[in-house]
């Protein structure tokens, strides 16, 4: 259609005029011209473009290129047969070789000589294999007989297999150190279960072993209180009954005449010796304890100590209601052991005694101004008198404890009244 309408034109430019077929001739002339510079500038713009692009692969592939280099993992790309086209250098570090000495070699020299058979079948499936990816493990062979397990992938294309290799090397080691950590974790737990059983028996043991020791000492403590109170009733009745028909005897002898001086003597030594077996009786066991309870024998027992040690005492006993026994001897006794105590080491000149009702207990005190007594003592293997205080307070169901007061000692104790539902009422 073009040809024809430009040979019409021109027929037609035939007929006109000389002037205006050159005018039409010089305005196609500049429209051709303005396309032209119009399919230039299209052009230019086109190659700068496309320049612009070439910058931009270049640039793109030297950075993949460096990635390829400098992977952590080995690249390869072989053949379908498995002969190296394409290496990275972590691939030539793998395989302790130069990167030059790696193309044209099968990959399978690589392999362990155990493995390679397996390695050749393997890859045979994956040649055939286009378009999948396998991954397997494998053990490599590097120059100088260096030993290392490799994970494998392999992705399959047209003509050629891509290799990403990575050494697992160290990755099994830490897999070894952590099942080797778990079975010594494993075999140390089962030995700190042996240790905590055998711990648990020993302190079961122990428990048993000093539940019975509290038991046998509370039989010999009321087996020794079994015993004082029959010396005590042997000596008074026995040899007490003897000094007093005695003394009957000699004071009858020097009635109505006048007494020789050494029977006054005598009948003086007589009276000194029933005094001192009352006193021995009564440090036995009091017979106050048995016919007037155990406040009276605890007042006889701080007048007594009132009278022959030269210390103030002062009672204060409001305890409510009376314990029953073995609870009363004990909590005498502990008494007892308090205030010889304080006879014998405070250096006190005031002793308080005191017993009231607590919350369903009983608290007494025995408290004195004395040195005090140091914690070491407090805790000596061989404060018999003080273990033998604990234990009658725990043979009562009570508590001991033995503390400095503001100025001297002082042994609080507290032990439950009797009741239907408490078995230590007993």
């Amino acid at each position: 259609m073009r040809s024809r309408d430009d040979a019409l034109r021109a027929l037609g430019d035939k007929k006109l005029p000389g002037n205006e077929r050159l005018a039409n001739a010089l305005h196609d002339l500049g429209v051709s011209v303005d396309g032209l510079l119009a399919a230039t500038t299209v052009n230019r713009e086109s190659l700068t473009a496309l320049t612009a692009a070439r910058e931009a692969l270049a640039a793109e592939r030297a950075s993949f290129q460096m990635l390829f280099e400098y992977a952590l993992d080995g690249y390869l790309v072989t053949d379908s047969a498995g002969v190296v086209q394409k290496a990275n250098r972590t691939a030539a570090e793998l395989f302790g070789v130069p990167r030059g000495h790696l193309i044209r070699k099968p990959i399978a020299v690589f392999v362990a000589l155990a493995e390679r058979r397996a390695f050749r079948v393997l890859l045979q499936r994956v040649g055939d294999g286009k378009g999948s990816l396998f991954t397997f493990e494998a053990t490599l062979e590097a120059r100088g007989g260096r030993r290392f397990n490799a994970s494998i992938r392999v992705a399959t294309g047209p003509a050629e297999l891509r290799w990403t290799i990575r050494d697992m090397t160290e990755l099994h080691n830490v897999r070894q150190s952590l099942s080797d950590a778990r079975q010594a974790l494993g075999k140390r737990t089962i030995d700190l279960a042996t240790e905590v059983g055998e711990r648990r028996q020993a302190d079961l043991n122990l428990v048993q072993s000093e539940d019975r020791y509290r038991l046998l000492a509370a039989h010999l403590h009321e087996g020794l209180e079994e015993e004082r109170t029959r010396i005590a009733r042997e000596v008074h009745d026995e040899l007490g009954a003897a000094l007093t028909a005695i003394r009957f005897e000699l004071s009858g002898a020097g009635s109505g005449v006048q007494v020789d001086e050494s029977v006054r003597r005598a009948i003086d030594r007589v009276d000194e010796a029933i005094q001192a077996t009352r006193r021995i009786c009564s440090g036995l066991r009091p017979s106050l304890l048995d016919h007037m309870g155990l406040w009276a024998a605890i007042e006889w027992l701080v007048e007594d100590v009132a009278g022959r040690a030269g210390i103030q005492c002062k009672l204060e006993l409001n305890p409510g209601s009376e314990l029953a026994e073995p609870a009363r001897t004990a909590v005498f006794r502990i008494v007892q052991e308090a205030v010889t105590n304080t006879v014998r080491h405070a250096k006190a000149s005031r002793l308080r005694v005191s017993a009231r009702a607590s919350g369903g207990e009983l608290e007494i005190r025995v408290a004195d101004d004395g040195c005090g007594i140091p914690a070491a003592e407090l805790a000596r293997p061989d404060a018999f008198g003080l273990a033998g205080m604990q234990e009658r307070a725990r043979a009562c169901c009570g508590r001991i404890v033995i503390e400095p007061a503001k100025r001297g000692t002082q042994v609080l104790l507290r032990v439950p009244f009797p009741t239907e539902a408490d078995p230590c009422a007993s």
